[in-house]
């Protein structure tokens, strides 16, 4: 198993990254569906940015459990899309 090579830091980054990354989802949909009872468009903008600045993060997390599962990292282009990829877009919302 891959966990037995990470260091110990690499492990909290990788652990809180995803916990930061997974509260940002859920606190996003949770604005989302505020929507449904309020309608107001701006809680779909507000609940979409939350989960789109969050984006940086995401990479660090989702390449964590990757490594753990798969023993295997992202490539650079793949992480450095998910890490940036996405910010512009929580910006323009």
């Amino acid at each position: 198993m891959a966990l037995t090579d990470l260091t110990e830091v690499e492990i909290l980054q990788g652990s809180f990254s995803l916990l930061f990354v997974m509260i940002c989802i859920i606190l996003g949909m949770k604005i989302i569906s505020k929507y449904f009872e309020y309608k107001r468009i701006e809680l779909i903008a507000v609940g979409i940015t939350i989960v789109l600045i969050a984006s940086p993060y995401s990479a660090s997390g989702f390449s964590f459990v990757n490594y753990i599962l798969f023993d295997f990292p992202f490539d650079t282009q793949l992480y450095l899309f998910l890490n940036l990829g996405f910010t512009p877009l929580g910006l323009i919302f």
